[in-house]
């Protein structure tokens, strides 16, 4: 199989899987996609969807998604009013090399119809999908990270952008001081971050408050200090001075997942739904691991003295009346589950892993954990969470570890090799490895 940018009308038209062709569409993809620049590949990227040379590996079907499906994903994805309110957005066909300057604070990019997830459905409940970025990262970084989460997600995302003004490759160029101080003020506190990076928090802000009001369901991935600007939007919204009533807040966490890649992060509001997936190998993520733990410490020692002060000197009453903020409930923060992995801080390596973290941490520990990654990957399947091709690609690691309860959880919960709209690939090997034949 052989893996392209973003469709564009040609590609579309001269396939013989095409969807019908939609004129509208059709000319807002032609229109993106003239004078695009040439970019090279990072290895990484080709490298996403194998295992390492001379490991023996099956093939992985293409996959096969509907017509129907990826119609009604370009179809939105091409409609102006969809991205009214979430200021100036271009596809990933668009970028140059100097989008991240502003005006250009956020990017969508759209995925060949092969890489759209069968179950994938973009106007009922499948969760939309926002990146937020790194502090060291070009746009060149970017495009290439797009190009991967489309692919690895089977859906559009849309990246919100860092207050950067230049490659951050260079550690000696003004724009690496700045954005480093963007992120210490981040860390620090939630009012401090957003003084530092008011565009990027106001814009994950928005797209809570958005999926809020819609009711859609809103996945967020965020790489090394997006994972600081991700805590204080959220921070935000659910401390005590936010605007949202008990009842949105609740939606919050109903609504919004957060997945974390070599975070700067870890401590998020109680009973918002985190992951982190880190890196042993990674010094930036341990370093904040050990300064959020002291930083919570000193917060929770601070807020202690504060309580005992205010009751010493008596503020209570017509007196506490006056401090909304503190007559409001301090917001709690939990440190978010690890599954850790070997590798170091870049971004592709944590999607290149994708298969070994889902089936590290749906096993969570358990050595008899093969019906655990089962159901977790029925889940996943259903609700369309990762593309057509990396859940075949799980599979297909399941079945090169000899995981006999995974093959049988597998066959048994779904003997017609069908999950909704997705087709099961690996049946044949998966019902041998499940009635104890080899599966190699």
């Amino acid at each position: 199989m052989t893996f392209q940018d973003p469709s564009t009308q040609e590609s579309r038209s001269g396939s013989t899987n095409a969807p019908t062709p939609n004129p509208t569409r059709e000319a807002t993809v032609a229109a993106l996609s003239m004078e695009l620049p040439v970019v090279e590949r990072s290895s990484f990227l080709r490298s996403i969807f194998g295992r390492q040379q001379g490991t023996p590996t099956l093939p992985v079907p293409e996959p096969k998604t509907s017509a129907t499906a990826y119609d009604a994903m370009c179809d939105r994805c091409a409609d102006p009013t969809w991205l009214k309110h979430r200021g100036p957005a271009y596809s990933i066909l668009r970028m140059h090399s100097d989008f991240i300057n502003p005006p250009f604070q956020q990017v969508h990019a759209i995925p060949k119809r092969e890489f759209i997830a069968s179950n994938y459905k973009p106007d009922e409940s499948t969760e939309e999908l926002y990146y937020v970025n790194g502090m060291r990262c070009c746009p060149h970084d970017v495009e290439q990270h797009l190009s991967s989460l489309v692919k690895t997600f089977g859906k559009p995302v849309t990246a919100i952008i860092n207050d950067q003004e230049s490659d951050l490759g260079e550690p000696k160029k003004p724009g690496f001081f700045k954005s480093l101080w963007h992120g210490i003020c981040g860390f620090l506190s939630a009012d401090a971050g957003y003084t530092a990076e008011p565009e990027a928090v106001a814009r994950v802000e928005h797209a809570i408050k958005e999926h809020v009001q819609s009711g859609k369901p809103l996945h967020l991935i965020a790489h090394s200090q997006g994972s600081i600007i991700v805590g204080n939007a959220l921070e935000r919204l659910l401390g005590p001075d936010s605007s949202f009533s008990a009842a949105e807040k609740e939606k919050v966490l109903n609504l919004v997942r957060i997945s974390t890649f070599g975070a700067a992060e870890h401590y998020f509001p109680a009973g918002v739904r985190v992951q982190e997936y880190a890196h042993h190998g990674d010094k930036a993520a341990s370093v904040t691991s050990w300064l959020a733990d002291a930083r919570e410490t000193v917060r929770g020692a601070v807020n202690w003295l504060a309580d005992r002060v205010r009751g010493w000197f008596g503020f209570s009453g017509d007196a506490a009346d006056k401090q909304p903020h503190h007559n409001a409930p301090e917001l709690q923060r939990e440190r978010a589950p690890v599954v850790y992995l070997e590798g170091n801080h870049d971004f592709g390596p944590f999607l290149d892993k994708i298969p070994e973290f889902f089936i590290k941490k749906a096993r969570a520990g358990s050595i008899a954990g093969g019906a655990r990654v089962a159901h977790a990957l029925t889940s996943s399947v259903t609700e369309a969470r990762l593309s057509d091709l990396m859940h075949g690609l799980i599979i297909r690691e399941m079945i090169h570890r000899g995981d006999r309860e995974f093959a049988k959880a597998l066959v048994a919960a779904h003997p017609t090799g069908v999950i909704s709209e997705y087709k099961v690939p690996f049946m044949p090997e998966l019902r041998g490895l499940a009635h104890g034949e080899s599966a190699r």
